[in-house]
């Protein structure tokens, strides 16, 4: 093995110029080129949806969701050790609050869940924006008393869309006759 020291005054740069030095290789070149930290996150269209939908049903207000928005653009990004009420019934990676649940892989959003067990204050009506989330297999916004108007016919095109809950609000007009063609 190779065995380089670092002390005060010697840079990585050093180091690595160092062991280009010591091995005769590319290693040092590679070590440079390498990328750092990556971090996956939805792109950037699921993003800017998600925060349609908090702003236009009074996210400010919201109850349930505690850590929405942490980081602003990463909604799949959860602290270490966090764990969520709802991981036996809804798996994924829980982030914002355990409101937005990701793929495994964090790079798309599956799963909006704003009222599985309680109010989380949700006001307005439901916004077009839940139909810009292509993976989307969950959308429960349950139990929001103030959740108005009718459900957007674009929820149909939600073809991965698994369990749709929209019970407990004060929604009205008639249920689109293509959600009984989803899965």
């Amino acid at each position: 093995g190779v065995g380089v020291g670092v002390g005060p005054g010697l840079s990585a740069l050093g180091v690595i110029m160092t062991l280009f030095r010591r091995t005769g290789t590319l290693l040092a070149v590679l070590l440079l080129l390498a990328p750092t930290a990556v971090s996956a996150a939805p792109p950037a269209a699921q993003v800017s949806a998600l925060w349609r939908i908090y702003n236009e049903t009074s996210g400010d207000h919201w109850t349930g969701c505690p850590g929405w928005g942490v980081p602003v653009d990463d909604p799949c990004w959860s602290p270490p050790g966090y764990a969520d009420d709802n991981d036996d019934e809804l798996p994924g990676v829980h982030g914002w609050g355990g409101c937005v649940i990701c793929d495994d892989s964090n790079t798309s959003v599956i799963g909006f869940v704003a009222g599985l067990h309680f109010s989380a204050n949700l006001s307005g009506s439901i916004p077009t924006a839940v139909c810009e989330l292509p993976d989307l297999q969950w959308l429960v916004v349950a139990n929001n008393t103030h959740v108005i108007g009718t459900i957007p016919e674009c929820v149909c095109r939600l073809s991965a869309l698994s369990a749709l809950d929209l019970s407990s609000n004060r929604l009205e007009g008639e249920i689109p006759t293509c959600i009984g063609n989803l899965n």
